[in-house]
């Protein structure tokens, strides 16, 4: 799926993720060129979302206006990671997310969530505002149909606990 080095870091993943979805996002957002390279420019030094794994956790940090098509490019990377454990244990911090989701959006994330359930063991959302722990809520319902827990949390200790507390 993606052509990597042995042992690559975040930023190649990342990149692979990106541009994996970069034609999709080209094709999708023709008719508005400021929407596609604001959302995903892979010359920028910062990056739209991320993931790292520490202690068998993969862990997600969203920034800024993220497309739901790159979050699920990048769930595909971090999950075809040989490093992750799965099924994984994933922690979404998108407490540095200015996106605002429509119902479309957040159904086409539920949609490949369920895809992924034998991938997946619980999912714990990090977010500050009470929009985005709305908007994550309605979430849970629509993924409701995956085999897996998926909770939003306006503490990032309590979304670490969360998943900790499965390990047992």
């Amino acid at each position: 799926m993606f052509q990597k080095s042995p042992s690559p870091g975040i930023k190649e993943i990342h990149e692979g993720a990106v541009l994996k979805v970069e034609s999709s996002l080209r094709n999708r957002f023709a008719s508005s060129t400021s929407l596609y390279s604001d959302t995903v420019n892979t010359n920028s030094r910062s990056t739209p979302m991320d993931y790292r794994i520490e202690n068998d956790i993969i862990i997600f940090t969203v920034h800024g206006n993220t497309p739901v098509s790159v979050i699920i490019a990048t769930f595909e990377a971090a999950l075809a990671d040989p490093a992750a454990v799965l099924p994984a244990l994933i922690l979404v911090d998108g407490s540095r997310s200015t996106a605002i989701r429509t119902t479309h959006e957040v159904e086409t994330f539920a949609a490949a969530l369920s895809g992924w359930k034998d991938k997946i063991k619980k999912i714990a959302i990090y977010v500050t505002s009470e929009l985005h722990y709305g908007t994550m809520r309605m979430g849970t319902a629509y993924s409701s149909l995956s085999s897996f827990d998926v909770m939003p949390f306006r503490s990032y200790e309590e979304a670490m606990d969360f998943l900790e507390k499965s390990r047992h």
